[in-house]
């Protein structure tokens, strides 16, 4: 295979993805029911600046990530309401 020079990379950002929503119900082989969830990705961002850019670019991507999704702009909101 071709060598990749490790030097070469970028800092980058996530492109965006669209996932068209395929979900398949299947059985495990105890008989359990899951979801299978796929369908085609289509790609909406793929600017010079992010992980799909810098890949056509035949550097290496290195994107800082956090799972926390916490919508952190409604947490004082959310304080104030009786439960």
């Amino acid at each position: 295979g071709a060598k990749v020079d490790v030097r070469k990379y970028a800092i980058t950002q996530l492109g965006k993805r669209v996932y068209d929503d395929v979900i398949t119900e299947k059985s495990d082989p105890r008989g359990a029911n899951y979801y299978w969830i796929g369908g085609t990705v289509r790609i909406t961002g793929k600017g010079p600046e992010t992980d799909f850019g810098a890949i056509e670019n035949n550097l290496i991507s290195v994107t800082p990530l956090t799972i926390d999704t916490t919508a952190k702009h409604f947490v004082d909101d959310l304080r104030g309401w009786r439960f």
